[in-house]
Parts: structure tokens; C-alpha cells; sequence
């Protein structure tokens, strides 16, 4: 369960379409939030 979180990045670009705003085209400073929310959510 909880690798299906941290697989969101690797998923393909038609499916990162449907996330408001992709990983790969958040600045900087959002993708390691994307990525610390991320972190959290597997922590649980």
C-alpha cells in the first residue's frame, strides 16, 4: 500500500495530465513539497 504513494512520480504523463500540475512542471520549491506531503502520507 504504501509504495502505490511514492509511484505517483513514476506514473505515465497521461495520468500525470490529470493532476493539476505535474511534478516535472512545479517549480523547485513545489515538487519537494509534492514530495514531503508524499514522505508524510507514508509515514502513516
Amino acid at each position: 500500500m504504501e509504495e502505490g504513494l511514492t509511484t505517483i512520480i513514476y506514473l505515465p504523463a497521461k495520468v500525470l495530465a490529470k493532476i493539476p500540475k505535474g511534478p516535472q512542471e512545479v517549480p523547485p520549491q513545489g515538487k519537494e513539497r509534492f514530495l514531503f506531503e508524499i514522505e508524510e502520507e507514508n509515514k502513516r
